[in-house]
Parts: structure tokens; C-alpha cells; sequence
């Protein structure tokens, strides 16, 4: 299953949902929005990539275009990894697509294009991929998800003549497949194994949230998994139905990005695609439904005993169209800072000695070109609903009523103005795949693909401008018009009371006032200094590997290697003698807690501390547990490496072994153990 929706999240610990969404009804969508001056090119491709008449320029270096068929197609040139590239294939077409009789078809037919073509009969498709150094799975792969499919293609080099296999096998899955029923048949077994083994609490929890946040929508009931009852006798005609209706080249999208010639490689694609041709009428877009704006507070709960305790306030209003622009990110970035502060403070409750929260976040969502939401959310302790609810609506409501200081906010903005530095420090270096994944990602046209400079400079601009009021603001606006509350708990053991008691516990909530946020300051990172710089007694080169080793007096063992992988990035990894191995038969928890000594923070700085001295530092407290040692590694930059060198060696000499730390590990593990149990993958996992 794929993307369902482009969502926008702000967390500490990452929450296992899938789908969520909180709170005063308007129905009537915003003013249209003017368009922006245009700097970009005007031609079909840009129109069709929905790029043409923004302001905001697009990477040169990608060559867009279209055929008069209505395919699209976008080519980068991109050498990390050296010599290989990256294909994708993208049908705007998933579940949301079947009728009735078709549910889980859409899946289905992803699986029938690796199970006969008029160019690759059935059985012969794994044969060619070895014959030409691919294996199916690890190079091949395809995703089905409620509005696309889309088809994955990694290849070893960038030879003709693997490009053209590429190419061929797109071209077979658009418009050339078999389906031919006796295949048809032997492939149900598999389907139906890969839906039993979906077919988890993990799954029903999210059938139970869709069909509770999103009623008067058909996306519970269009779960790409779909029915047992359709995967077992559907007819292949209905699939076939499916296929050539959509399809189609108006619904495909081919993305190819490495190391290859744009130009020689555009002139293969307009070879292998211009004459491709729809059979048939055309599927239409599905009707999905929407959500009811005007429906009263509500609340639902899902128990099972493997569930995690959680609690979520979710809110609709309709979606608005509105094309990318520079306004628009600006205004999306203060928003953002907003919410990552709700989420920050969150983060910080949860890592309190007594806190009913494992973590807290806030998010915010676009379903489908239909409703826009947003979500506060929390991982509850077990037991703990009614406090974390309550906690995470005052939280909202604090941010809302009293806003951000500014201190919230330069720190969200130093993290960003980090990230964008990096990125454009390693934009040489940039990984093929995800590149691919984000000209996908753009193929409906609702955001622009930039270069990182361009980020940066649109960040820079907008930067001094977000001050406290200004954020506080953005987040204000980003509030107002939802819907009413709907709330949501799941829990290990029946609730009391039940929706009625969710209700009453949100309802009291909301009359407890709540404090303006207090301005602290960030104190410097105690660590600066180690005492002596140690003594070298030994310095030689491994010249086979490239690598220099250099033994401190203590014994201590430092190893170089330059590497040209990642520009501007350096690895640095510490490891001490140790690990689990420790552990015996005798005393089997004896380390069991060192993997979690970040959580300890370190004397002089809690792990909340650390996350304010360090705001935009390209550092991480990656300090834990291996098999045979201890210690850990991060990735930083040439500018932060002494820092990152500083905080590994102050979390061995100097950890903190705070209770706050081992109070929130107390909390996890009954969730933990619980999921341990919760299925037959877990169990082995756990054993």
C-alpha cells in the first residue's frame, strides 16, 4: 500500500498511525488566490507538470515532457550511484477505481504485470531480469494505494541495452498484459497469503479510523488489500476491465533519473511510447465521497490487547485549490514552525518523570484534492487515556490561545536553515531513488520540483519575517473553520462509558484554562573541553583500503578513511568493547537498558535540553548498544564534526542516567510486550 494523501507531521517519536486528523465548521472555500508572476517555461510539458504558471522556478536540469498520447515523463541526470539507473512508472489508478465486485483487484493487477505480456510470456519475466544481472524483488518491485500504482525498476548500469529492456517492460505493463485466466487462477494463493498476513489489529484499527473519521467516503471500504471474497473469484474480465480502462498513457507518468544521456534517452521514450493508444472507453475519476463538515463532536473507540494506547483529536474543512507558489511556501512555512513547536512541547511532556504520554505530535493532512485536516495526537500510557487526552487538547489550545515565543521559533528555524545547508552542501550527491520518488510524488502537479538552492533562498527570504507574533499568527489561521472534534482512543481493555465517556472526558477538558508558555533560555553545551589532548604512539596507513589508523597512548584506536560517497558529510562512529554479548544465562538483563542510555541525557544537559544547545547542530546523540559493543555512529558535517565528536565522547564519559529516562522506558515496555505477542511475525521476531 502507497501514499494515501500528502500529509504534513511533526513528531518526536514517530506515532504508528496511518491516517488521522482535529476542530468549527465553515463551508464555503477560501477566495481564489491570484496567480503568481510566471518564470517558468510556458510549453505542454510545463502545463501538463502544473509548473507553468508558478513563481516558483523549477530545476532546470529535469527534462518534463509529454506526448500527444497524454503521457508524461520526466528525466534527470544523476550519478549517485555511479553509472545505474532508476525507473518508476506511475498510473493514476488504485482502489479507489474498483466497483464492488473489484475490491483488491487493483492490487491484483499490479501483481499480474510480472505474470504475462505479449512481449513476456508468463514465467519468462524473472528469467530475463537474471539474464540481464537484476533480481526480481530487490531491483523489481511495484505499491498499489487508494489513487495509484506504481511500478519500480532499478537497473545495475546505464547500458543501452538495459535501458531498452527498462523501457520495454513499462511499455509491456501499460498496455501489453496477458491476464489470461488459467494465470489468473494460480496467482490467487499468493494475493490471499499476502491478505492474511496483512490482516492484522494493526489493519482493523485503521478500517475502524477510516470509517470513523471519514464517513461519507468510500475509503474504508476500498482498502488495496480488498475482499477475500473478490480475490477469490473474480473473473479475470473484471480485471481486465480495470486495465483497460485506466490503463492508459493520459494516466501514466514515467520518471527516470541516473546516469544517463537526457537527450539519447528522451528520443527511446518517444520510440517506445508515442504510438501507445487507449483500448476502449475511458475510466472517469471515482467518486469518493467527502467528509460531513457539519457534523456534531463524536467520538469512537478501538480495544484490542496488542493495540497501543493511543488518543487523537481530528478536524476537517474542505480543501482548497491552490497552485505552488513562493506565497504559498511561505505561508506553509510558518504553519510548519507552528506545529513542530506542538509537537516540540509534546516531546517534552512525554519525556517527564510522571507523564501519561510516550509521545506527542501534531500533524496536518490533504486527502485526495477533497478535505484538508489536522491531528493532535499522543501514544498513551497503558491505562492513561483520559490524562493523555486531556493533555494533548490543552496543549493545542495553549498553542492557540497563547501562541509561540520566540525562542520556539528560532529553534525550528535553525533546525531548518541546517537542513537546507546540508542539502545543498550534498546536492552533488544526491541518491537516484529518491529523486525518482520525488518527481512521483510531483506527477499531479501539486508542487513544484526545485533544486535545493532554490529551497534555500525561498527559506531565506521568508526567514526574518517569522517572528514570534507572525507564527503564532500563521497557526491561528491554520485553525480556524474545522470541524468539530473527533476524537479517537484505542486501548488494550474496554473503556468505561465507552464513546460517551471519551466525549465527557474531552468536554472536560476544554474548561480547564490554560498558561501562557514560559520563555526559557538554552544554556551552552557544557562539553567543550576533555583535559589533555592524548598522546599518538603509533600513525600508519592501510594502503589497500585507503585508510589511515592512529593509536592514542590509552589504546584508543582512530581510523580515517576519505570517502566520496556523500559531499560534505562525514560518518563518525564510536565503539567501545562490550554490547549485549555481556548479557549470561545468570543475568540476562544486565545491558538490556544500555541501548536507551540516550535517554538519560547526560550530567550537565537532559535529553529536552540537548535538543534546544543543539538546535541547528548536524549532530545526533547516537549513542546505544551493539552485539559486541557499545557506543554508536552519526553522520554529521565538516563544520558540526567537532561538535558530534564532543557530545559521543561526553554520553561515555559523562551519561546522565537520568530517572526521567528510565521512567519513560517503564512506560514503553507494556506496549512493547504486548505487541510482542500481538501476531505470528511478531512472535518470532520477539524469539
Amino acid at each position: 500500500m502507497t501514499k494515501s494523501l500528502v500529509r504534513r507531521v511533526s513528531t518526536a517519536l514517530s506515532p504508528l498511525v496511518f491516517l488521522i486528523a482535529s476542530t468549527a465548521p465553515t463551508y464555503a472555500k477560501d477566495s481564489p488566490v491570484a496567480a503568481p508572476a510566471a518564470v517558468n517555461p510556458q510549453g505542454a510539458a510545463a502545463k501538463a507538470w502544473n509548473f507553468a504558471a508558478s513563481d516558483v522556478p523549477v530545476d532546470p536540469n529535469i527534462v518534463f515532457g509529454v506526448l500527444p498520447n497524454g503521457m508524461k515523463y520526466a528525466l534527470l541526470k544523476n550519478s549517485t550511484p555511479k553509472d545505474s539507473v532508476v525507473l518508476r512508472m506511475r498510473f493514476a489508478v488504485g482502489s479507489f477505481a474498483e466497483a464492488e465486485d473489484q475490491r483488491g483487484l487493483a492490487h491484483f493487477l499490479e501483481h499480474m504485470a510480472f505474470n504475462g505480456s505479449k512481449g513476456v510470456p508468463e514465467g519468462e519475466m524473472i528469467k530475463l531480469l537474471e539474464r540481464k544481472g537484476l533480481a526480481f524483488g530487490a531491483d523489481t518491485n511495484a505499491s498499489t494505494g487508494f489513487d495509484e500504482t506504481i511500478y519500480k525498476l532499478d537497473l545495475p548500469n546505464a547500458s543501452d541495452d538495459l535501458i531498452d529492456t527498462g523501457l520495454m517492460l513499462m511499455r509491456e505493463t501499460g498496455s501489453e498484459l496477458t491476464i489470461d485466466p488459467a494465470a489468473v487462477d494460480r496467482e490467487r494463493g499468493i494475493i490471499l497469503s499476502e491478505r492474511r498476513a496483512r490482516d492484522t489489529y494493526q489493519l482493523r484499527n485503521l478500517i475502524d479510523q477510516l470509517d470513523f473519521q471519514m464517513q461519507g467516503m468510500t475509503v474504508a471500504n476500498r482498502i488495496p488489500v480488498g475482499t477475500e471474497e473478490v480475490i477469490k473469484t473474480a473473473p479475470a474480465a473484471r480485471l481486465r476491465d480495470l486495465y483497460d480502462r485506466y490503463y492508459r498513457p493520459e494516466r501514466a507518468t514515467l520518471v527516470m533519473v541516473g546516469d544517463f544521456d537526457p537527450a539519447a534517452v528522451e528520443a527511446k521514450i518517444k520510440a517506445r511510447f508515442s504510438d501507445w493508444q487507449g483500448r476502449g472507453p475511458a475510466g472517469g475519476d471515482p467518486a469518493i465521497g467527502n467528509v460531513d463538515y457539519a457534523r456534531a463532536a463524536a467520538a469512537d473507540d478501538f480495544i484490542d490487547p496488542a493495540i497501543q494506547d493511543m488518543v487523537t483529536i481530528a478536524a476537517f474543512k474542505p480543501w482548497t485549490l491552490e497552485p505552488d507558489s513562493k506565497a504559498k511556501r511561505a505561508r506553509k512555512l510558518a504553519e510548519d514552525i507552528g506545529e513542530a513547536i506542538v509537537s516540540r512541547r509534546l516531546a517534552k511532556i512525554a519525556l517527564n518523570e510522571d507523564s501519561p504520554i510516550l509521545t506527542g505530535y501534531f500533524s496536518d493532512a490533504e486527502g485526495w484534492k477533497t478535505f484538508d485536516q489536522v491531528t493532535v495526537g499522543a501514544v498513551a500510557k497503558e491505562g492513561a487515556w483520559k490524562d493523555a487526552l486531556a493533555l494533548v487538547e490543552q496543549e493545542q489550545r495553549r498553542a492557540i490561545e497563547h501562541g509561540f515565543t520566540q525562542a520556539e521559533v528560532d529553534e525550528q528555524l535553525a533546525n531548518r536553515r541546517t537542513a537546507l545547508r546540508n542539502a545543498v552542501a550534498g546536492v552533488t550527491t544526491r541518491r537516484s531513488d529518491a529523486l525518482a520518488d520525488s518527481l512521483v510524488g510531483a506527477a499531479e502537479g501539486d508542487f513544484v520540483v526545485v533544486r535545493p538552492e532554490t529551497s534555500q533562498a525561498l527559506f531565506d527570504a521568508t526567514a526574518p519575517s517569522l517572528t514570534a507574533a507572525a507564527v503564532t499568527g500563521a497557526f491561528r489561521k491554520r485553525m480556524e473553520g474545522l470541524s468539530a472534534p473527533l476524537t479517537r482512543v484505542s486501548a488494550k481493555k474496554p473503556i468505561d462509558g465507552g464513546a460517551d465517556a471519551i466525549l465527557a472526558a474531552l468536554r472536560a477538558s476544554s474548561t480547564v484554562a490554560v498558561a501562557a508558555p514560559t520563555e526559557a533560555a538554552n544554556a551552552a553545551f557544557a562539553y567543550d573541553k576533555f583535559g589533555t589532548p592524548g598522546k599518538i604512539v603509533s600513525d600508519e596507513r592501510v594502503e589497500d583500503l585507503g585508510i589511515r589508523r592512529v593509536r592514542f597512548a590509552n589504546n584508543v584506536m582512530l581510523n580515517i578513511k576519505t570517502t566520496d560517497f556523500q559531499k560534505d558529510k562525514v560518518m563518525l562512529s564510536l565503539r567501545v568493547d562490550g554490547g549485549s554479548l555481556l548479557a549470561t544465562r545468570d543475568d540476562p538483563t544486565k545491558v538490556s537498558l544500555a541501548s536507551s542510555i540516550m535517554l538519560g541525557g547526560l550530567e550537565a544537559h537532559s535529553v529536552d535540553e540537548l535538543r534546544s544547545v543543539l538546535a541547528g547542530k548536524t549532530v545526533s546523540p547516537g549513542f546505544g548498544m551493539g552485539t559486541d559493543s557499545f557506543g554508536g555512529s552519526a553522520l554529521t558535517s565538516p563544520e558540526d564534526f567537532a561538535l558530534q565528536a564532543k557530545l559521543m565522547a561526553a554520553f561515555l564519559t559523562h551519561p546522565g542516567f537520568r530517572p526521567d529516562g528510565l521512567a519513560l522506558i517503564r512506560r514503553v515496555l507494556p506496549q512493547q510486550y504486548a505487541a510482542n505477542d500481538a501476531t505470528p511475525a511478531a512472535v518470532i521476531g520477539r524469539d
